[in-house]
């Protein structure tokens, strides 16, 4: 595990995300990681897990499908219902910023029982509804605004990562429901609930629980 820590370490102090950093450190910390695991990653892609020392650990699932890689396994699925999966199946599942795509709130409590039945530890990242910027959109409040009001800012405010990517901003938007902390404890009841600050405000939530 020492190992592993190292080896993130040196190679996002390549980086400047120092976010992706510490949270990746503290994931292999608190769940115990080591490289005997089965990690199955919901949502993801693959550049996430490169050069991490954990990529042939690592299976992706998706709704669609994910693009290719030499070394980490992919498998189409939907977050809600992974029943190609039994009980306690997997030796850690992960997810990171997806749960607040998934739907409305019955279907994010749906995977959230989906990740903890098959997870014999889990990982789940989302960012907080409360934080004063819009992470999604990089767009002070946008949350709290009338909908009217987000559908023309997301439009044409350039800075946001659905430009960057070139996708449609108004179906991103549709598919966006942010979670609060009691939220988030409503939906991990059986978790620990870590909240990321950035100067003084909860920029994200994360629950993990790391018992077998």
């Amino acid at each position: 595990m020492d190992e592993l820590k190292k080896h993130y370490s040196l190679l996002m102090n390549k980086t400047s995300d120092s976010f992706r950093k510490k949270r990746m450190v503290r994931f292999i910390d608190l769940l115990r990681v080591n490289q005997k695991d089965k990690i199955l990653d919901v949502g993801g892609l693959p550049d996430f897990w490169h050069g991490v020392g954990l990529a042939e650990n690592v299976t992706l699932l998706n709704r669609n499908e994910s693009p290719e890689s030499n070394s980490i396994k992919t498998i189409k699925g939907d977050a809600r219902n992974m029943n190609m999966y039994s009980n306690k199946s997997i030796d850690i599942v992960f997810s990171n910023s997806v749960i607040e795509h998934v739907g409305n709130f019955s279907d994010q409590k749906l995977m959230a029982k989906e990740i903890q039945r098959i997870g014999k530890k889990y990982w789940v990242q989302t960012p907080n509804k409360h934080f004063p910027i819009e992470l999604h959109f990089c767009f002070p409040f946008l949350q709290y605004l009338p909908r009217i009001f987000q559908d023309i800012i997301v439009q044409y405010w350039p800075f946001s990562f659905p430009k960057k990517w070139g996708l449609d901003p108004i179906k991103e938007l549709n598919h966006l429901r942010l979670i609060t902390y009691s939220e988030m404890k409503i939906l991990f009841p059986n978790s620990i609930i870590i909240k990321e600050r950035f100067m003084g405000f909860t920029k994200s939530l994360i629950a993990y629980n790391n018992s077998n």
